[in-house]
């Protein structure tokens, strides 16, 4: 079983961006995998643009700093995973494989995606009996 994990993108212009995103997809052969979440509570891992001071204290506020690799001119204090322009995807790849646990215990849990809900059909009203 591969891996699975989600990654958040944070300060980065929407080319950086869409970038990360087609690498991603691009890579899904790979192991571990990751995929983008735009929720980054929910995220396994970030991606932050060092250069960007706002996504920089967010990723301090949510005490993501060791799961973060940054991208930019400067290391913020304390980062594990830092890269300098230009944003390489190969490169964001191999930081991310860095930080991802070794050991399959260890991996995140996959949760399968539920079925759609589809509706059943309201019962067939009874038939009309003739009267004779």
């Amino acid at each position: 079983m591969t891996p699975l994990y989600r990654v958040a993108l944070l300060g980065f212009g929407a080319f950086e961006r869409n970038m990360l995103a087609s690498y991603f997809r691009l890579a899904t052969q790979r192991s571990p995998r990751y995929e983008i979440e735009p929720i980054l509570a929910e995220a396994d891992f970030v991606v932050a643009d060092a250069d960007h001071e706002p996504s920089v204290q967010l990723v301090l506020a949510t005490e993501k700093l060791a799961d973060t690799v940054f991208v930019g001119a400067n290391r913020p204090a304390g980062a594990r995973a830092w890269l300098a322009r230009p944003l390489e995807p190969l490169h964001v790849l191999r930081e991310l494989d860095a930080l991802a646990p070794a050991t399959p215990a260890a991996w995140p849990r996959v949760t399968p995606p539920r079925p759609p809900v589809v509706p059943t059909p309201p019962p067939a009203p009874p038939a009309q009996r003739a009267s004779s």
